[in-house]
């Protein structure tokens, strides 16, 4: 008997929040209020977004344009790295991606690369000759291979797009290097008047390379993501003069082991900006730049506008 009220009162219980639940739902529909879960994650029309999500020491940025997304690189082998990967993409609803890039088989790079693999749908895959013999670099190649993604090796030149947003390869030119941070991809992206340079861990060679093969307006870009984490070996000044970058963006961990952003490397960038336009995850967090073809935002701050 006791039993019975019991399972009387949850039954009443459980009707009476399905009914309060109700009349709130119709109710916000009435007001014009909406709920997080119905809030649209989708990019706005005319926009594209580069998030640099932070994952400590390593790499891992997202591009979305209203016709698709790309990942570059998918952070080290922590578990904290793997979970702000999983979490940031979960809360933005994303489910596949057009392109996914590692850059080169450093594991902060391609830390979480074989869950990016096996969860996501991905359309194709970028990767460079940089082959490796070790366990992290083995799995992302069986969960690449186990995939239905098209792989496409990293040829300079060579150029694709997801909708109105452009994605060149300019990197690297070579097919051996002695420093294996030389075989990271580089990709030039543009959007309009809008143009940004994802290095990776490019080196002085790579970016002598590039130096030597290209003229300054292939190079040259608004926002710059620094190579290797703002390595002192890394964004050479004869690279800067092509680029000369209105921003940098640098992916680091707070207080790491490196010593990463190098002074000499800060240095070199102050000459083509102020402090304030130096953005760094180590000291910021997640970084997000909204770009409608012309003017890039951080946030509500203009950092690049091209309108004029």
């Amino acid at each position: 008997m006791a039993r019975s009220k019991l399972k009387n009162k949850i039954t009443l219980v459980v009707m009476i929040i399905i009914l309060v639940l109700g009349i709130a739902y119709f109710a916000a529909d009435y007001f014009g209020v909406t709920f997080p879960w119905e809030v649209d994650k989708s990019v706005s029309g005319g926009t594209i977004e580069v998030h640099m999500i932070d994952v400590g020491q390593g790499d891992c940025i997202l591009v979305r344009a209203p016709e698709g997304n790309m990942l570059i690189d998918s952070g080290d082998l922590s578990k904290k790295s793997k979970a702000a990967i999983k979490t940031y993409l979960q809360d933005l609803q994303i489910k596949d991606f057009e392109y996914v890039v590692f850059t080169h088989s450093d594991a902060d790079h391609i830390g979480s690369a074989d869950y990016i693999m096996e969860n996501y749908d991905v359309e194709n895959v970028i990767i460079s000759n940089d082959v490796r013999d070790g366990a992290t670099y083995k799995r992302m190649m069986a969960a690449i291979e186990a995939s239905d993604a098209e792989v496409i090796d990293a040829v300079p030149n060579a150029t694709y797009s997801i909708g109105e947003m452009s994605i060149k390869i300019l990197g690297p030119m070579s097919a051996k290097y002695t420093d294996e941070n030389d075989y990271s991809v580089v990709l030039r992206i543009d959007f309009g008047e809008s143009s940004f340079l994802m290095t990776g861990d490019a080196e002085k060679k790579s970016e002598a390379e590039m130096v030597e093969e290209y003229v300054r307006g292939e190079l040259d870009c608004d926002v710059l993501k620094a190579g290797h984490h703002g390595s002192g070996t890394s964004s050479s000044l004869d690279f800067l003069k092509l680029v000369t970058p209105e921003v940098v963006m640098i992916s680091c961990g707070e207080g790491n082991s490196y010593g990463h952003p190098h002074a000499s490397a800060l240095e070199r960038f102050r000459i083509y900006m102020k402090e304030s336009e130096i953005y760094r995850t180590d000291k910021l967090g997640d970084i997000v730049f909204v770009s409608d073809g012309e003017i890039i935002k951080c946030g509500n701050t203009v950092l690049v506008d091209e309108s004029n």
